[in-house]
Parts: structure tokens; C-alpha cells; sequence
């Protein structure tokens, strides 16, 4: 599971991260990547530390304040958990990999929801909103959907359809006519 609130973190993702964190402490063959920020890293490193059994970290959870290379991550992944940024969905799709959506509550215009939605709609990802994330609701989806494979490669292929190879010079070329000379 690849998990991470954006560049700079999110409260509300790492909250319930920890909680993510703790719920796959006993799943064994599943690891989590779990992309802080930099200004959380140390508290939610120290929050699921304390959660582990005799304070030994789990060997399992990843945790890391920022990930220069997420394409990697996205790479060895099954399941993303994350924001509904604009790139974040594009990658999602462009990934072909199922999805737990967590809008930012905090943008213009709530377009992190439309963004979502757009992936939801299609089947490729599950949408909640930071208020069912919290308290184990992250936990609990998770664990659904990696008990149920089945569901998770329909929505993994769905996410691939989304995927627009090109999209840019298709725009570009609507606006301007065809780039090619």
C-alpha cells in the first residue's frame, strides 16, 4: 500500500495513516509506504513506533518524510491511498492502480472532490472524505479492498482506462491547430 498526503503532507492522511499503520502491524505480506512530509515525519514516526509491539519498528511500514522517486513507489504498489491532486490522479491512472481518494478539504473550489469523482465514478477508486478517513475508516477500507483482489484488479483496470496518452498535445492542438509541420 502506498499511502501520502502530497509534497508537503497532510494531518488528516497521516492521522489516519498511523491508524493504517497499526491496522496492518499484524498482516503479514503486506507492506505499506507511507510518504509523510517533512513536517510530520518525526511525529508520525514516533506515533507508530509507540504503537509497535515492544517499541521495534515494524519491519513492514516504510515511513519516510518525501519520495523523490514516486514512480518507483507507484511501481511496486497494489492499492494508492492519497489526496485527489490533479497529478496524483493523472499518476493513479496513468499507473493503472486502484485507489482510496481523500480530497483536501482545503483547496479552491473543492476540486480536489471533482478530481476525485472522476475516478470514483468510473469504478477505479473508492472517495472519502477526511471525516470517514478518520477514526479507522482508512484502516477499515484498505483491508477490504486487500481481502478482495478480485474488486481491486476491476479497479485497477478502470483507473487505466482513464488514462489519456497525449492529452497535452491534444489540447494544445485543438487550441492551435495541428503542432506538426
Amino acid at each position: 500500500v502506498l499511502l501520502f498526503g502530497g509534497s508537503q503532507g497532510a494531518d488528516a492522511v497521516n492521522a489516519a495513516g498511523v491508524d493504517l499503520a497499526r491496522a496492518l502491524a499484524g498482516r503479514a505480506g503486506t507492506q505499506l509506504f507511507f510518504v509523510t512530509g517533512e513536517r510530520m515525519y518525526d511525529e508520525v514516526s514516533e506515533s507508530v513506533l509507540r504503537a509497535a509491539e515492544g517499541g521495534r519498528p515494524y519491519e513492514h511500514i516504510h515511513i519516510v518524510p518525501y519520495a523523490e522517486k514516486m514512480w518507483e513507489l507507484f511501481a511496486v504498489c497494489d492499492l494508492v491511498a492519497a489526496r485527489a491532486g490533479a497529478l496524483t490522479v493523472t499518476e493513479i491512472a496513468a499507473a493503472g492502480k486502484p485507489s482510496i481518494l481523500m480530497p483536501s478539504p482545503n483547496v479552491t473550489n473543492d476540486h480536489q472532490t471533482f478530481n476525485a469523482r472522476v475516478l470514483s465514478d468510473a469504478g477505479a477508486a473508492v472517495l472519502l472524505r477526511d471525516a470517514e478517513a478518520a477514526g479507522g475508516g482508512l484502516a477499515r477500507e484498505t483491508l477490504r479492498l486487500l481481502d478482495d483482489r478480485d474488486t481491486m484488479m476491476k479497479m485497477g483496470a478502470a483507473a487505466q482506462k482513464l488514462y489519456l496518452p497525449g492529452a497535452a498535445d491534444r489540447i494544445v492542438d485543438g487550441l492551435f491547430g495541428s503542432s506538426e509541420a
